[in-house]
């Protein structure tokens, strides 16, 4: 059986590799926070596919691409 585990979101953005790691092979999911307030969840995706399929929900999984974006620069601060 899976465990769980609560993580904010601004720690998920630092450590977000290795919880999919860990949710794939430790099958740990861990509850991510915002506000402290839970707001999403990370799973591994096989447990996920089984959980729709459970619910009678599609599994087979559509990819739309995202156009890539170029990043912004800031602007470079001048010394004073």
């Amino acid at each position: 059986m899976a465990s769980t585990e609560l993580m904010s979101v601004e720690e998920a953005r630092a450590v977000l590799s290795t919880r999919f790691k860990r949710a794939r092979e430790a099958e740990l999911h861990t509850i991510v926070t915002k506000h402290g307030e839970p707001d999403g969840v990370l799973v591994d995706f096989a447990w996920y596919k089984k959980a729709r399929e459970a619910l009678g929900e599609p599994t087979e999984v559509a990819f739309t691409p995202r156009p890539v974006r170029p990043r912004r620069r800031r602007p470079a601060t001048k010394p004073e």
